[in-house]
């Protein structure tokens, strides 16, 4: 596993870089991380539309190589996919885009079930085979969209 594997993986945890020191990491890792930390805030202010000025080119050039390495390992967060996209369109009610009520249950999709087991509410859920289901999810597999255009279709 790469460094931005594990700092990607466990950024969301508090203490996270005390932890990366206690086990062991170098300086400069710690550094790395540090700066990809400080640039993963940048581009959050940046999408949530708020702007921030940038001190200096190296800001800037961390930013593009976050931004490179995070589109080379998670091709489906494509640049223009704003982060508010992807979240509102992960709210979506799948309710709503199937056209039923909330805490329907209907035969389950995944496994072709005749009995209605599986539940739907903001996202679905069936009761037999324990398949969740998020708008997002609902649009690539039964739509076959691809992330982007799923995202897209729900915004």
């Amino acid at each position: 596993m790469e460094l931005i594997d594990i700092w990607f993986t466990i950024r969301n945890k508090h203490g996270w870089l005390a932890d990366c020191a206690e086990a062991g990491y170098s300086k400069a890792e710690l550094d790395a991380m540090e700066k990809w930390e400080d640039s993963y805030h940048d581009l959050d202010l940046q999408v949530e539309g708020y702007s921030r000025p940038m001190d200096s080119d190296e800001s800037k050039k961390i930013i593009s190589e976050f931004r490179k390495e995070r589109n080379t390992r998670f091709p489906e967060l494509d640049n223009d996919l704003k982060d508010f996209e992807i979240e509102r369109a992960r709210n979506y009610p799948l309710f709503k885009l199937l056209n039923l009520h909330s805490g329907e249950r209907i035969p389950c999709p995944f496994h072709n079930g005749k009995d209605d087991n599986f539940m739907v509410k903001d996202y679905g859920f069936c009761f037999v085979c324990n398949k969740p289901c998020d708008s997002i999810s609902w649009q690539m597999e039964f739509k076959r969209m691809s992330f982007k255009e799923a995202v897209r279709s729900l915004n």
